[in-house]
């Protein structure tokens, strides 16, 4: 009876804890390109056929919630557009970036974020992204930014570094972590990397929650038999 009991605390504190968890939400307004000294450069992409068209590509700056304090962010969606104001959910993880997808990229952020220095270098390090999210590559050789189920045009410079890009990626993941900024009135969805003081902490799973709730009551049960 003794164990039923304690497991019994354990389900109600993971419950109780579970529940609590919920993604934070944020505004967000558009600052400048991330080198807003030099033009931005403009890529076409050729598939997939719904995103087909010209766009500026690279970083950015963002603040949230009428901060003044910016931070660099990466687009993760090709199909929809940035506009200043809208809300945005706090994520851990995106529907459309696997967990293959999200090593690959934290493997490219470790390699190559740091050292991008110019326009060209961040229109390739975003063509790179989308080569990633939207490709569904299953190996990372596969990874190749001018053809494929998502494929672009650009600058001669801005394709060849995309691809040196991802030719370093070697499938080894990386040991940078993100926040997904996922709008939440179907505009675009963003990709920053985690611990930015201007946004709020990432949520922690729900099921981490209960986890850590389960294992917390099992220990608070047992000192109490403990000390009777």
């Amino acid at each position: 009876m003794r164990n039923v009991k304690l497991f019994a605390a354990a389900a109600v504190a993971a419950a109780t804890i579970g529940t609590a968890a919920s993604a934070t939400s944020v505004t967000l307004e558009y600052g400048t390109p991330l080198f807003a000294a030099t033009p931005a450069e403009v890529v076409t992409i050729t598939a997939p056929s719904a995103a087909t068209g010209s766009y500026y590509a690279g970083g950015f700056n963002l603040s949230a919630d009428g901060g003044t304090t910016t931070f660099v962010s990466w687009c993760i969606d090709i199909f929809d557009n940035l506009t200043n104001g809208d809300s945005y959910s706090v994520e851990a993880t995106a529907p459309q970036v696997s967990s293959t997808e999200q090593n690959w990229l934290s493997e490219l952020f470790d390699d190559v974020a740091n050292p991008v220095a110019n326009a060209i270098q961040s229109a390739a390090f975003q063509l790179a992204i989308w080569e990633i999210v939207f490709e569904g590559a299953t190996a990372e050789g596969d990874l190749d930014v001018t053809n494929g189920a998502f494929a672009a045009t650009a600058n001669a410079s801005v394709l060849t570094t995309a691809n040196a890009f991802l030719a370093d990626l070697s499938g080894k993941g990386g040991l940078t972590n993100f926040t997904f900024l996922l709008s939440e009135n179907g505009g675009q969805d963003q990709l920053t990397t985690r611990g930015n003081p201007s946004l709020p902490p990432v949520p922690l799973p729900a099921g981490g929650l209960l986890l850590l709730g389960g294992l917390g009551a099992l220990a608070i049960a047992r000192r109490k038999r403990k000390s009777a």
